[in-house]
């Protein structure tokens, strides 16, 4: 199950034109899970979930696109070994990047918008949240932030300045 994201429908033009931005700068990522041909389609199925669809919608998209095994480099540092890519790494894939492009979208429709302030919720359903989860909930609640240094601190992946945006609460 995906996550529930709230003001999709709202977001989404702005999720479109940080992608195009990504696409343009060849700052898109793409996963070293994917195969090659899954790493040449990924930006346009992202762009697909954007326009119309979902993480959930994505994580279909790119089920079989991904490698069985990858080479990663040994802990110490000394030569490679062969891991197993996981089995869930389309919706682990689709989940994060969608979200990323849904919150740079979001955050860019604010500053469009003039909106004072953006709610951080919980995206994904969860039986047990973990600790370290409700710590870093806990750390922002009452907390105010510029939306430069949320860009700066949280979100890191924003590529424009908002420097003279109002401040907002979290």
């Amino acid at each position: 199950m995906g996550l529930k994201f709230e003001d999709l429908e709202v977001a989404r033009e702005f999720m479109l034109a940080e992608i195009e931005m990504d696409i343009d700068a060849e700052k898109i990522h793409l996963s070293s899970y994917l195969t090659q041909s899954g790493q040449g389609n990924w930006p346009d199925l992202l762009r697909s979930a954007a326009q119309a669809g979902n993480d959930d919608s994505l994580a279909k998209a790119v089920t079989g696109m991904f490698n069985g095994r990858i080479q990663k480099r040994k802990s110490k540092g000394f030569g490679y070994i062969w891991a197993a890519v996981p089995h869930n790494a389309n919706e682990v894939s689709a989940e994060g990047e969608f979200n990323r492009y849904f919150c740079r979208g979001l955050a860019r429709h604010a500053i469009n918008e003039n909106i004072p302030r953006l709610e951080v919720y919980r995206a994904k359903r969860v039986a047990h949240a973990t600790v370290a989860v409700d710590a870093c909930n806990s750390l922002f609640r009452g907390r105010k932030l510029r939306l430069s240094r949320l860009s700066e601190s949280v979100l890191r992946s924003f590529q424009y300045s908002c420097a003279d945006s109002a401040p907002i609460k979290l």
